[in-house]
């Protein structure tokens, strides 16, 4: 189990089986929405965002754990669309399309896509993330580093480019292209990564982490430029 924040959390994961109701589901999504508050407390915010994969009700209603962390009058109000009054702040229910605020946002149960728009948006400032299976979050893990909230406060640690050489080249490559929507820039970073894997380590992974969090490139960018630096993108 565990419990990330970014730039402030995780909330642990682990593999579960079901949609069941566990102890351990119900504590995770508790200590993300305390988090979230202290969170938006400190900073002034008045507004935590509850954000799933989609805006449907359904998204609430899938795991017992929501309600038995919320309360069930507080999830039905969230699953109707409501604005909800909570501990001095108010609780709203998003997905990353409709998410339009750079408050506090409480992820409960991501897939990648929803966390890659996240990150795409650039907007909120603070990210609490409860996964449901550890695949779902391990990119964002890689490119944030979060903190894990639900294991001792311990961060996690980010992927960085080991080898400084590739670390270079894909500066240069971010800092003078705005992507590679151009058939010219995919060929140039083509040939960099084509000169690269001849004598350096060159770790997509890597790559996708260091572009996500260093650079205005979005995912999708990010998840280009990886495949290229493995010599899986098409020509």
């Amino acid at each position: 189990m565990n419990i990330y924040r970014r730039a402030s959390v995780i909330v642990g994961s682990r593999e579960r089986g079901g949609p069941e109701m566990l102890p351990a589901d119900v504590a995770a999504i508790e200590l993300g929405l305390r988090t979230a508050k202290a969170i938006a407390d400190n900073e002034g915010w008045r507004t935590i965002w509850v954000v799933t994969n989609t805006a449907q009700p359904a998204d609430l209603d899938r795991h017992q754990a929501v309600s038995g962390a919320f309360g069930e009058a507080t999830a039905r109000l969230l699953r109707a669309g409501h604005a909800v009054p909570w501990q001095g702040m108010t609780l709203r229910h998003a997905s990353a399309r409709t998410l339009t605020t750079s408050e506090s946002v409480l992820a409960l149960y991501p897939k990648a896509a929803l966390l890659a728009q996240l990150d795409d948006l650039m907007q909120p400032n603070a990210v609490v993330v409860v996964p449901f299976l550890d695949e779902d979050v391990r990119a964002w893990i890689e490119a944030w580093g979060p903190v894990d909230i639900f294991n001792g406060d311990e961060r996690v640690q980010r992927l960085a480019i080991s080898d400084q050489d590739v670390r270079e080249a894909v500066d240069t490559l971010t800092s003078t292209m705005t992507g590679l929507g151009h058939p010219s820039d995919e060929r140039r970073a083509r040939d960099v990564f084509a000169r690269m894997r001849r004598s350096h380590r060159v770790d997509p992974n890597e790559i996708r982490a260091h572009v996500v969090r260093e650079t205005g490139w979005s995912t999708s960018q990010a998840d280009t430029l990886a495949k290229i630096a493995a010599g899986r993108a098409r020509r």
